[in-house]
């Protein structure tokens, strides 16, 4: 009878679907600001709504895009289990990764209590995307914090 607690386990730490579904929310949001400079759609947030920064747009752009290849190749290197682990940089990233979480929900929360906020406060879409990026830290964390027995083997290594 197969392991299920161990599957399960796989689905919830460290999954490359989380990772996936991670990066996918990320390029939403890069996509729809994009798109809202160039057409102006009116079901989507203004443009300036996903603006928390006083960063240019290209500036802005650029390191959302670098992003988004950043965690496309580490979401394409874990998925064979290519990505090698690094248990360390697993603990240094969970560490990063809870603290970055956290001062995003400040953030929001900040915001949504009191009305006279800074705007960076009262930003829902980027900060909720920081959330978004946090919980892919926390993903890349698990991955490399789980045991090697959880990796399948390669043909070549039998």
């Amino acid at each position: 009878m197969p392991d299920l607690s161990r599957g399960r386990e796989r689905l919830r730490c460290g999954s490359v679907v989380w990772m996936w579904l991670l990066t996918g929310l990320f390029f939403l949001r890069v996509a729809g600001q994009a798109v809202q400079r160039v057409l102006d759609l009116p079901w989507l947030p203004r443009f300036e709504q996903f603006q928390g920064s006083n960063l240019s747009y290209g500036v802005l752009l650029a390191s959302q895009l670098l992003l988004l290849l950043l965690m496309a190749w580490m979401s394409l290197q874990a998925a064979p289990g290519r990505l090698r682990r690094r248990p360390s940089l697993g603990a240094a990233l969970r560490i990063g990764g809870w603290v970055y979480f956290a001062g995003s929900l400040l953030r929001l929360a900040v915001g949504i209590s009191w009305p006279e906020a800074h705007p960076w406060f009262r930003a829902w879409i980027p900060g909720f995307f920081h959330l978004v990026l946090a919980a892919f830290m926390l993903q890349v964390a698990c991955y490399h914090l789980r045991p090697a027995t959880d990796f399948p083997t390669s043909p070549a290594s039998t």
